[in-house]
């Protein structure tokens, strides 16, 4: 059973790996068409953003090439690295859509990382700070701000980080229950398969092994028919085996006293 705990263990990984993989071609796609759209239809094409744009997709590619690795240490250090482009950029791009690119990447940071539930939560609740921290320095420097709208926006991001939590808790809840029904499943066909032996052994031990393997064939042939045919209500030891043998000489128990 160790060797299927370890093996439970090694798919989970392998399916965060798979997640986090989707997510960085995801991003470098979303980019890729983000840049091709602004330069298709933008009036009047600027230099900073088009630069802002091109960096994060080399980025991205370049993190995408570096996402095949095994190593958990890297694995997390890739993630917090993805995270802080993507969100830098959705922060230097500033917009009425800068909200619901934070909260694409506060699910993504509960659901797609391969890193823990504490490293997630940490990570969400930066991503949140950080935007309100953004928000307040719009205000500083005399931009737009409504502190009804940051309320609102800070609702919102709570609600996907309470989203995203919930819905990693019943992942691996639905995962773990799978697990379990899996290794009961195992561990009642290696005890079935231990009892088979154990009655062939014993049947061994009391006849002849060509008998029993005529007793075990009959038995199997019994089964089948039971089971085309409801209605047998015969047992399976309700025969008797016998052979006959020529070559056999009998002898007394007891001697009979010379006269």
């Amino acid at each position: 059973m160790e060797n299927l705990e370890r093996l439970h263990g090694k798919y989970c990984e392998r399916l965060k790996h798979a997640l986090f993989r989707s997510l960085v071609c995801v991003s470098s796609a979303a980019c890729l068409l983000i840049l091709a759209m602004y330069l298709i239809l933008a009036d009047e094409i600027q230099l900073d953003q088009v630069l802002v744009l091109a960096v994060l997709n080399l980025l991205l590619l370049l993190l995408l090439g570096l996402s095949h690795t095994s190593n958990a240490r890297l694995l997390l250090l890739l993630s917090a690295l993805l995270i802080s482009i993507l969100y830098t950029s959705a922060l230097s791009l500033a917009s009425h859509v800068t909200v619901l690119v934070v909260w694409l990447l506060v699910m993504a940071t509960h659901t797609m990382l391969p890193v823990s539930l504490c490293v997630a939560g940490g990570l969400g609740g930066g991503l949140i700070g950080g935007f309100v921290g953004f928000v307040y320095a719009c205000e500083f420097y005399g931009l737009e701000f409504s502190y009804e709208r940051l309320a609102s926006d800070i609702l919102f991001l709570l609600a996907a980080k309470v989203t995203g939590i919930y819905y990693r808790l019943m992942t691996e809840r639905t995962h773990q229950k799978t697990f379990e029904g899996t290794k009961t499943c195992i561990e009642s066909r290696v005890k079935l398969e231990c009892e088979r032996e154990q009655q062939e052994q014993l049947l061994l031990s009391v006849i002849p092994a060509y008998i029993a393997a005529e007793v075990k064939r009959s038995i199997m042939l019994k089964m089948a028919d039971a089971c085309q045919d409801i209605s047998n209500k015969q047992t399976s030891f309700h025969e008797m085996y016998v052979q006959r043998h020529n070559n056999v000489r009998s002898t007394p128990l007891f001697k009979s006293p010379e006269a």
